[in-house]
This record gives C-alpha cells, sequence and structure tokens, in this order.
C-alpha cells in the first residue's frame, strides 16, 4: 500500500468524516429535544438506538480521520481500526446484555447481528490494512460507508417514531 493510493482516498474519506459529524451533531440536538417529549419507555427505547447511532458515527468519523493524518503508517491504521473493532464488539456485547429485554427475537436479529457483523467488517479491514492488501482502503471505505448508512438508519427510525 503506497502513499500515493492513500492519498487518491483523501477525498472519499474527507467527505465521510464531514458526513458523520455533521449527522452526529443533528442526532445529538434532535435526541435533546425529542427526549423531553417522551415517556419513559420510549425514552428508555430512544437512548438504546441513539446510543448506537452516536457509536457508529463516531467510529465512521475516527476510522476517516485516521487516513487523514498525514504520513500516517498503514500499520498504525490497521491497530487502530482493530482496536476500534475491539472496542465496537465490547460496546456492543454489554448494550445487549443491558437491553436485551426490549425486543422480540426478530427485532434482536436486526439490532444486534447486523451492527456486529460491521463490526467483524471492522476487524477485517484492520488486518487488510496490517498485511497490505491491495483492497485495504476499498474495503475499509466501505465498512466506513456501511456503518454510516446503519447509523442513519438508526437515526431515522429514532426520528420518526
Amino acid at each position: 500500500m503506497s502513499s500515493l493510493s492513500m492519498n487518491d482516498w483523501q477525498p472519499a474519506y474527507t467527505t465521510i468524516a464531514e458526513v458523520a459529524a455533521t449527522l452526529n451533531g443533528l442526532l445529538f440536538v434532535s435526541v435533546s429535544v425529542k427526549l423531553n417529549l417522551a415517556s419513559d419507555e420510549e425514552r428508555r427505547w430512544m437512548l438504546m438506538i441513539a446510543k448506537r447511532s452516536f457509536m457508529d458515527f463516531l467510529a465512521v468519523l475516527a476510522v476517516a480521520l485516521l487516513f487523514l493524518v498525514p504520513a500516517v503508517s498503514p500499520y498504525v491504521i490497521g491497530w487502530a481500526i482493530l482496536w476500534l473493532g475491539i472496542l465496537r464488539a465490547v460496546w456492543h456485547v454489554s448494550h445487549w446484555r443491558m437491553c436485551r429485554s426490549l425486543a422480540t427475537l426478530n427485532m434482536k436479529l436486526r439490532e444486534y447481528i447486523v451492527p456486529m457483523v460491521a463490526t467483524l467488517g471492522l476487524f477485517i479491514a484492520g488486518m487488510a490494512t496490517l498485511l497490505a492488501w491491495s483492497i485495504a482502503w476499498k474495503v475499509t471505505y466501505v465498512v466506513a460507508i456501511a456503518l454510516l448508512f446503519g447509523a442513519c438508519q438508526n437515526a431515522w427510525r429514532l426520528l420518526t417514531r
């Protein structure tokens, strides 16, 4: 993975960093306003979904910012993405254990399996970067876009409820 290929990806990572930061701020403001109008049960569900969206937006922002650091080595990027994947896995498991009573089995599959698949994608992207695979930048970008879409989907569900 040469620095030339990483430079080619900088506009793409700049764009998703801007989108993630903007949507994270908008979600924060809208959740703050909407929580005041919610009942206790709705508030618990809203906080669960909001936390997941915030986590995904911040993960996308972190991955994008890693690629925008000048002269950063792929080794640093790969390890940072792997640690982000570990943090996401720990967070999702603890989140699931705390909130598992809120969902039926079908909701659990959608609510918990899909984010863990995205976390697995982070592990694959981190390993691809560490092993200097030529597709590492593409894999990481696809995973970041998937996380961004997941966060947007959760935010939309939250705001339209």
